[in-house]
């Protein structure tokens, strides 16, 4: 079984640690790491909300770094989110086979594995998808934007509830993903309503109805720019498609998936998956 944690799990697995060592379901955790009973999956996003750390100290951001490498895989990792997307369109497109959603762990990354030592070069590979992020998000505003027009063009109005958002916009979202990519012809021959049923443009499209509706129905008000800490939250979720449980302790975007079923993938907290290990 492949798991996804969200950054918030591995804090609350280290609270645990540095309070009393561990516990009964910490160790079954490990345990079953282990036994191969369950796989946890590494991101570049876990790896930059880890960096904050070496403002501290390395050894900060050392500790840390063990902390989540002590439980994930760490032959191969998730892509990044810019490339799920791409990839999933490009597959409905074309109608081939959805790709593997993990890569190889970079060199850089199994060095520190191997030496525990937090080098230059392992910083500046961090920062690099810092940089990535803040460019995705720019285009993810713009992206906000198409599927706005697309709503707008289509009178959505005012909806009663999430659901009846979602049943109006779902598809203008997925086709702002297929103008995105420069590949809307394609997709409208085959079928936009198709795409929302591979996994990662389902998890994106959830997220991305979600925040959208918050923003206009919600107390937020008016849409503006994408936040940073909206950018995070959006690529743990499309970057957990490539697993078959997402677990977060963050109530709001937990709320957020389970908005819109998706076969063969549960959202939960660390609780809830301790206890059915």
């Amino acid at each position: 079984m492949k798991v996804y944690f969200d950054r918030n799990v591995f804090d609350y697995i280290k609270r645990i640690k540095d309070a009393s060592n561990s516990t009964p379901a910490i160790d079954n955790l490990y345990q079953a790491v282990r036994d191969g009973k369950i796989t946890i999956l590494l991101s570049t996003t876990l790896l930059e909300e880890t960096l904050p750390f070496l403002k501290l100290s390395k050894n900060a951001l050392k500790e840390e770094l063990e902390n989540v490498f002590s439980l994930v895989e760490k032959r191969r990792m998730i892509k990044p989110a810019e490339d799920l997307l791409r990839e999933a369109v490009q597959s409905y497109a074309f109608g081939r086979k959805i790709p593997d959603r993990l890569t190889k762990t970079p060199r850089i990354l199994i060095a520190f594995l191997m030496k525990g030592k937090v080098t230059h070069e392992l910083e500046e590979f961090i920062k690099g998808t810092l940089s990535r992020k803040d460019n995705f998000l720019e285009s993810f505003t713009d992206a906000f934007e198409e599927a706005r027009r697309l709503g707008e063009e289509r009178n959505i109005g005012r909806p009663d509830n999430f659901q009846e958002f979602w049943n109006g916009m779902a598809t203008s979202i997925a086709e702002s993903l297929a103008i995105r990519y420069e590949l809307h012809k394609r997709c409208v021959e085959r079928g936009i309503e198709g795409m929302i049923e591979n996994r990662t443009i389902k998890l994106y499209s959830v997220y991305y109805a979600a925040w959208v509706f918050s923003k206009w129905f919600g107390e937020q008000g008016e849409p503006g720019q994408v936040k940073a800490s909206d950018g995070g939250d959006f690529f743990h979720a499309v970057q957990a498609s490539a697993a078959d449980v997402f677990v977060t302790n963050d109530k709001k975007l937990s709320r957020w998936l389970k908005q819109v079923s998706i076969e063969g993938f549960e959202i939960m907290n660390i609780a809830q998956f301790l206890e059915q290990l």
